[in-house]
């Protein structure tokens, strides 16, 4: 299923809105409403957006792209870089 969220915090990186779900502004609960009513009632977006997100999350939040990005970190704090 796509996402419904706000725009807040980590939600940003992890729902593309209009791509895997939508994001909405934060105490806006129109907007919260109206994102989901559109999600409900038009199935071809919500199963397009839903296998996006599935995509999305295995490339950007697999566990060896985890490592791998927790390796660059320290590397670098380990060089001195910010």
């Amino acid at each position: 299923l796509p996402v419904v969220a706000c725009d807040v915090g980590g939600n940003p990186e992890a729902v593309v809105d209009g791509e895997t779900g939508r994001l909405v502004p934060p105490r806006d609960p129109e907007r919260l409403a109206g994102a989901m009513a559109e999600l409900i009632s038009d199935v071809s977006k919500r199963k397009i957006f839903g296998y996006a997100g599935i995509r999305r999350a295995a490339e950007q939040f697999s566990l060896d792209r985890m490592v791998e990005e927790m390796g660059s970190l320290y590397e670098s704090l380990a060089r001195g870089e910010r």
